[in-house]
């Protein structure tokens, strides 16, 4: 009978063991995955933290000042960038392209200059793109590759033309380019079929494509006033 509660002693004590190594391997593993996903997420505000005028070590993911200023990470990659009025300058690297789980990149009113990278069409989960009241001199033909793109807002810049890529954007409602230098509209314009907002308002644009005529009883919101439509005597030399 000793012998018998020996033994079942002996393996009550083994399984706790075996039980209590499992439980420290799980733990052991869980820290490892969130070591990973906080050096992933650090990886990745390198990319930013230039831009946005931060030690190359800071950790973007804690910049979360108010509603309209924050930068949001998850699973160890950030999703959204929220930094307007910030007069941050210069051009947007091209490294932002490398954020290729970016869902939201607003940076509005910051003083950028040059053309948007080319880079920008690597950012394929975008859904939300505003970087209007900038100097913005020119939008990339990679734009195309923003599939799932909604929101493109690139008003009050100084943009010359718009790429035939941009009819590629098949997803996009709204489509804010007012405030420009763009003088035409391309054909492939009349691709976007869930167009809700164009506005085109303040630019230099002669005519418009009968593609995009044919967008128009579908479109809530259509502006393209203080245009050139009606002056296609002018010199070019007195745009």
């Amino acid at each position: 009978m000793k012998l018998y509660f020996i033994f079942s002693f002996i393996q009550v004590v083994l399984l706790y063991t075996t039980f209590a190594k499992n439980i420290q391997n799980i733990k052991r593993s869980g820290e490892v995955s969130s070591k990973s996903k906080r050096d992933e997420t650090s990886d990745e505000c390198k990319y930013i933290n230039s831009m946005i005028h931060k030690d190359e070590s800071f950790n973007c993911c804690e910049l979360n000042v108010k509603k309209y200023y924050k930068i949001t990470c998850e699973n160890g990659h950030i999703t959204e960038i929220v930094y307007p009025d910030q007069h941050l300058s210069g051009t947007i690297p091209e490294s932002i392209g490398k954020l290729t789980h970016l869902k939201k990149l607003w940076l509005h009113r910051d003083n950028f200059s040059g053309p948007i990278p080319e880079s920008i069409g690597n950012l394929t989960n975008l859904k939300d793109l505003r970087l209007s009241d900038n100097h913005l001199s020119s939008i990339p033909e990679s734009i195309g590759n923003l599939s799932k793109l909604e929101i493109l807002e690139l008003d009050n810049n100084e943009i010359n033309g718009i790429p035939e890529s941009i009819g590629k954007l098949t997803q996009l409602t709204d489509l804010i380019l007012r405030d420009n230098k763009i003088k035409s509209i391309p054909d492939s314009i009349g691709k976007l079929t869930h167009l809700e907002y164009l506005h085109l308002s303040n630019n230099y644009i002669r005519s418009i494509p009968e593609s995009v005529k044919e967008l128009l009883p579908n479109i809530e919101n259509f502006d393209i006033t203080n245009n050139c439509i009606d002056c296609s005597t002018l010199n070019n030399s007195e745009w």
